[in-house]
């Protein structure tokens, strides 16, 4: 899957630069957080040029899909049940709700086991060259991970 991925990233970009992989530790848990302009790519991109395993959150109404969201979550994709969604994807509010306590739950796994775990703050992508508002969804992702680890963590 990976070398898949990376196959995508390159039809895409024939040259990525990456500033800052220095500081991804060779083990443990890290959380990336980062902007959203270019949709699927955003994660091919990391994927082509993170070393390690990478799950990333990603919206329900992808990893629902047949025959290709069963691939996409073995690819490590936690699936977030948004709130501008809930139309296309007709999970009550309640329902809606769970499944994100959910996802917080199967991200803090992955942290746990020591995984680099990315999700998009904007919470949507965007053809905009700007930075959109950062939602605050991470921030609960990386408070519940800590929690259970009596702030030991270290993300």
């Amino acid at each position: 899957m990976r070398a898949l991925f990376r196959a995508i990233a390159r039809t895409q970009h024939a040259e990525i630069t990456a500033i800052g992989l220095e500081n991804i530790p060779a083990d443990g848990p890290v959380m990336l957080v980062g902007n959203h302009p270019n949709s699927l790519l955003d994660f091919f991109n990391l994927l082509a040029v993170i070393r390690h395993p990478v799950a990333t959150a990603a919206k329900d109404t992808i990893t629902g899909l047949p025959v290709i969201g069963p691939l996409l979550r073995k690819a490590l994709m936690v699936p977030l049940a948004r709130k501008q969604d809930q139309d296309l994807s007709g999970l009550p509010e309640a329902e809606r709700v769970k499944a994100n306590q959910e996802a917080v739950r199967e991200a803090v796994e992955m942290l746990a086991r020591g995984r680099i775990f990315n999700i998009f703050g904007e919470g949507k992508s965007t053809d905009s060259r700007k930075l959109q508002k950062i939602k605050l969804g991470f921030m609960a992702i990386a408070i519940a991970a800590e929690k259970e680890f009596n702030f030991n963590l270290n993300l």
